[in-house]
């Protein structure tokens, strides 16, 4: 079993390989994939019944080739400036980027008042964008601030991803703005002709009625503080049992050798071979040597050194000791002779055929060593339970030889895989940190209002405390990984905190007329842009790597459930609780654009029935 599993690892089989094999069977799922999320969108726009059919299908049909075209786009430039294509480049990406590009877009054309065809298209497009406009320019802000930060992780392929996101978050917002929003303009123009119309016409569309919903000043906000409360709690146990590290076994397919191999690995074949490194040190010192014999002896008392085996039977330095004292003036007070040091061990080690050259580094003067240069020692470490809590091991080992002061380390391809595992935890507090201070700040400039920036802040810091604690529910623990998905959940979140948190600074009324004005407007737009960030990473689930399952599906599924219910429920509860004294100035007003049309500016406002007559006036009667 064991040559079956080592050979097709060693043979056949790379990382590279089975990652693109991966790929060429999720083409269909892709596919499929992307089909589904055209129909949800023709069904969505299908609600529009101010508008064509066959205008419907074409605003539907604009909502995947923008989100395409931009992501391709976004490939094409991360591959010329250099950033070397991933995994996750090739099968994450577009996906997540399409759900977010929709996401935005959605809520444009849900704010656009179709059935005003009393306006020019231009009018009617400006009272979409002043609604929707902000909102759309913050939430893509935050989401590139957020992948932004992920490219501090100091993990080679998180950095290429984040690079990858973030410039595709930044064409995204180009083509809403460049092309979406001018075909939309094209679309309008080619509906029916102003018309006159009743004054009752100047009520908008997207108007609500802003009388509070009976019962919504009391049980409504309390169940929303009590499941507000009920999440961070479990979101802070989360956090507080979370463990590092990542099963080797999760980054390749179900079903393949390598996978096979590796679960047996992880399960029956834990010791782990390492090495214990020496360069520039000071053999001859018998201070040094005393130490390095301490800590060779200190090693074999670990917990998780390998039972039957110790690092003597496999270190040149204890190989050399035991050799020395039998040497006449050789050894002498715990130590070899300094003296006669490199004499004695180039009598040893007699050419570089001999045992152990092959783990030494040395300088010859003839056929006499005059200096090593560099060495190492086997170190076979055996954890206590699963495979990547070799994390622990590290620890310990490195604790113990950093207490020699002496130029000597452990390493090894299980110390190089789990490095990142030992500060995993204080780079997701970090980064977290900055990412919130940073979407907060971000808010303060859009809204200019303390309180509303305040309790955005204690949303988006509670949401990452409640993506952490998700890791534990679904039992995944902390890695660059899941670091750079908790930062992207973030942005994610901001798709749905930014426009609520935008809409209710500009409506009106008291702190609860504002947030069921809110609600009531984007519920339904945030709903289908979270239906199809949910369609689009959907696929993801058919892939035959687990991890890609465990950590582009779940979790983003996880954080997309999340963040639509921070965003539409919690958020709004808590803004509502903001004394009247303290709300930002109202800067949208239901009427104030609708009642213009395309006309010079005029202090006085222009009703559209007159400005409509003005342009279009009724025909003299023929006698």
């Amino acid at each position: 079993i064991n040559a079956e599993y080592m050979g097709s690892w060693l043979l056949d089989v790379s990382v590279k390989n089975v990652m693109d094999e991966s790929g060429k069977k999720d083409q269909w799922f892709m596919l499929v994939s992307l089909l589904g999320i055209f129909v949800y969108l023709v069904l969505c726009c299908m609600t529009f019944t101010d508008i064509p059919p066959a205008h419907r299908v074409i605003t539907a049909l604009l909502l995947p080739i923008v989100a395409g075209l931009s992501t391709l786009t976004s490939i094409g430039l991360s591959s010329l400036v250099g950033i070397p294509f991933t995994a996750l480049a090739t099968q994450v990406l577009p996906f997540l980027v399409l759900g977010l590009a929709v996401d935005d877009m959605l809520v444009v054309i849900f704010l656009l008042p179709w059935g005003r065809k009393d306006l020019p298209a231009v009018d009617r497009l400006r009272i979409c964008l002043k609604h929707a406009g902000p909102s759309v320019f913050l939430t893509s802000s935050a989401n590139l601030c957020a992948f932004l930060l992920a490219i501090i992780v100091p993990v080679p392929m998180i950095r290429w991803f984040a690079a990858q996101s973030a410039l595709a978050v930044l064409i995204n917002f180009l083509s809403v703005v460049g092309i979406f929003i001018p075909l939309l303009l094209l679309l309008c123009s080619r509906q029916t002709a102003p018309q006159v119309v009743s004054e009752d016409i100047s009520r908008s569309s997207s108007e609500v009625n802003l009388t509070p919903v009976p019962g919504y000043q009391l049980p409504v906000r309390i169940l929303g503080l009590l499941l507000f409360v009920g999440l961070l709690t479990l979101g802070g146990v989360g956090c507080v049992n979370a463990d590092a590290g990542l099963r080797w076994s999760a980054l390749v397919p179900q079903g393949s050798s390598t996978h096979d191999y590796l679960m047996v690995r992880e399960d029956f074949m834990k010791m782990d071979s390492n090495s214990l490194v020496m360069r520039n040190f000071p053999f001859e010192d018998p201070d040094a040597q005393q130490k390095l014999t301490k800590a060779i002896a200190d090693l074999n008392q670990l917990p998780n050194a390998a039972a039957n085996t110790s690092i003597e039977a496999g270190c040149f330095w204890s190989k050399f000791v035991a050799w020395c004292k039998t040497q006449p003036g050789c050894y002498a007070q715990q130590a070899v002779v300094p003296a006669t040091f490199y004499t004695f061990f180039s009598a040893w080690l007699p050419n570089p055929g001999a045992p152990f050259s092959q783990d030494i580094v040395v300088e010859r003067s003839g056929a006499e060593i005059t200096a090593i240069v560099a060495a190492k020692c086997t170190l076979i470490n055996e954890p206590a339970s699963q495979y990547f809590d070799i994390k622990d091991v590290i620890t310990q080992t490195r604790e113990l030889l950093d207490a020699t002061g002496l130029p000597i380390f452990a390493t090894g391809s299980g110390y190089q895989f789990v490095e990142q595992y030992l500060h995993v935890a204080q780079h997701t507090v970090l980064v977290l940190g900055i990412a919130v201070a940073v979407l907060s700040g971000l808010t303060f400039l859009f809204t200019l209002n303390i309180a509303t920036t305040v309790v955005v802040a204690l949303v988006f810091a509670a949401l990452a405390v409640q993506f952490t604690g998700m890791m534990w529910v679904f039992g995944l623990p902390l890695n660059g990984i899941s670091l750079l998905n908790t930062i992207y959940g973030i942005g994610v979140s901001v798709e749905y905190l930014g426009h609520v948190t935008a809409h209710f600074c500009r409506a009106e009324g008291s702190g609860v007329e504002r947030a069921l004005d809110t609600v009531k407007t984007l519920a339904i737009p945030l709903f289908h842009g979270a239906m199809t960030s949910f369609l689009a990473i959907i696929v993801i689930a058919f892939s035959d790597t687990p991890f890609f399952v465990q950590y582009f599906f779940s979790m983003y599924a996880g954080m997309i459930l999340l963040g639509m219910v921070n965003g539409l429920f919690i958020l709004p509860v808590l803004l509502s609780f903001i004394p009247t004294a303290l709300l930002p100035t109202t800067t949208l007003s239901t009427n104030d654009m609708e009642n213009q049309c395309s006309q010079p500016a005029d202090p006085q406002p222009i009703r559209v029935q007159q400005c409509v007559e003005d342009r279009f006036p009724s025909p003299t009667p023929q006698k």
